[in-house]
């Protein structure tokens, strides 16, 4: 629960000291104002903007990502472009983070396909929002209102669920604590609270990408039949959310994509030997999904996918 703040992203030469460290929000802040490489870490801002959301967790979820984790799906889509003769490509990208990926898939389409690409992110919280309020600074998210961190100098009280021991001895305090910070904001006036953008400043100067917050299930009628792609990568989860929560999901993505229109979706598993991509790519046929390629390994999901029916 408690917290020691490092200036950027956790480094971590013994997991045990480093599951107490915590990155600094307020580092995103310079990161994103910043045109070259800063400190001594000898990273662009935009490299290491990512590693800090690395080691961030609001809301139980992991805002994990990093440049070119997803090329495996950028190849078949590319593949599936090119094999259907696009001239461009409109693409809806759920659960996209700090939106890095999708910057990766609009340089590699337009490197190898030729075409122009427009890409809408979709991520539930795209920045965090804090208060100063009782010596302390209260960071949460316009979606929720309950703060996962509450900091004091450099220290900090993480609030999110956490496992093991620590869990054991602290989850039932820092639920009450939770809590209690969540009443007193309620009190407040947090039309003037400071914001603190999650989206990499990369991203945030490519023209093709537009970035929306919103919930994934929270229907856009505007959207319908709107879309050549629609990716799903390591959000539709079966450790996230249940399978007929999944469908419902594939449901609004399917009305979302035109006819013929590809839906990509993949999970990134980490394991001892760094990480494993598992994907497919299916395509949009009258009421369902026909799966047309996938790499070396299907995502959990697949078997959803191939069995959905839009009534």
């Amino acid at each position: 629960m408690l917290r020691f703040i490092c200036q950027s992203y956790v480094k971590r030469p013994w997991i045990f000291i480093g599951r107490y460290l915590h990155p600094s929000l307020e580092r995103l802040v310079k990161l994103a104002e910043s045109p070259g490489p800063t400190g001594c870490l000898r990273e662009s801002p935009s490299e290491e903007f990512s590693r800090i959301l690395q080691d961030l967790r609001i809301g139980d979820v992991w805002k994990w990502t990093w440049r070119h984790r997803l090329v495996g799906m950028d190849r078949l889509l590319s593949e599936y472009a090119a094999g259907q003769g696009w001239r461009q490509l409109r693409m809806l990208d759920i659960g996209a983070s700090d939106g890095i990926t999708a910057l990766d898939t609009v340089e590699y389409i337009k490197a190898t396909n030729k075409i122009p690409v427009v890409i809408t992110t979709v991520e539930r919280d795209t920045r965090v929002l804090c208060v100063a309020r009782r010596g302390v600074t209260l960071y949460f998210t316009p979606s929720s209102r309950r703060p996962f961190l509450v900091r004091l100098g450099c220290f900090a009280l993480f609030l999110e669920p956490m496992q093991g021991l620590e869990g054991f001895l602290f989850n039932k305090r820092a639920e009450r604590l939770g809590s209690r910070y969540a009443r007193i904001l309620e009190r407040e006036d947090i039309t003037h609270a400071r914001a603190i953008s999650l989206i990499n400043p990369a991203v945030r100067r490519c023209a093709e990408i537009e970035i929306c917050e919103r919930n994934l299930f929270d229907p856009e009628p505007a959207w319908r039949g709107a879309y050549d792609a629609v990716r799903a990568s390591n959000v539709l989860n079966l450790a996230y959310y249940p399978e007929a929560r999944i469908r419902e999901a594939l449901g609004l993505l399917h009305g979302y994509l035109r006819e013929g229109g590809a839906l990509l979706a993949s999970r990134n598993v980490i394991g001892g030997r760094g990480e494993t991509e598992l994907g497919a790519l299916w395509r949009k046929q009258g009421n369902v999904f026909t799966r047309i390629s996938s790499l070396q390994q299907l995502p959990e999901i697949a078997g959803v996918i191939d069995t959905f029916s839009c009534a």
